[in-house]
């Protein structure tokens, strides 16, 4: 996996955030726990959380983020005002912008601290972009379905 792999995806949520109007974003389509929004800012918080193991990543996301968009969490449970979804937005493109500047020629470089997830240990720099690109990929499809339910 490479940094471009990741920008696709995160190139590609962007998209959605474009594609999607103001009052579909915050709907919890029935049988889901989550919106558009949240899938948005929760790649934004995971990817962020999983590059922090390599010790030459320097954040962009605020630390209030968690609490809207880290795993567990959901819209029906947010106290205040949640980011906007313009926000989100700058934020990915400044993430993005980072991981570029952090990362490429880097992908086969061991990482100081594996990141651990279902059994599996991801101990390279390439295999956390794998992980970013397949995680990004099943909340990209998420808020593609959420587009088509929520008219």
């Amino acid at each position: 996996m490479s940094v471009y792999t990741v920008s696709f995806g995160h190139n590609a949520m962007l998209n959605v955030l474009m594609k999607a109007r103001e009052d579909q974003l915050d709907v919890i389509p029935e049988g889901f726990n989550n919106s558009i929004r949240w899938n948005a800012g929760h790649v934004l918080v995971i990817t962020d959380a999983v590059l922090s193991l390599d010790n030459t990543y320097k954040s962009v996301v605020p630390e209030s983020y968690k609490e809207y968009f880290m795993k567990g969490t959901s819209p029906r449970e947010w106290e205040g005002e949640p980011p906007s979804v313009e926000e989100i937005s700058e934020f990915i493109t400044k993430q993005l912008k980072t991981i570029q500047e952090t990362f490429v020629g880097r992908e086969d470089e061991e990482l100081e601290r594996p990141f651990e997830l279902l059994g599996a240990s991801f101990t390279k720099v390439k295999d956390i972009l794998g992980f970013i690109c397949f995680h990004t990929g099943m909340h990209f499809n998420i808020t593609l379905n959420y587009l088509r339910i929520v008219k």
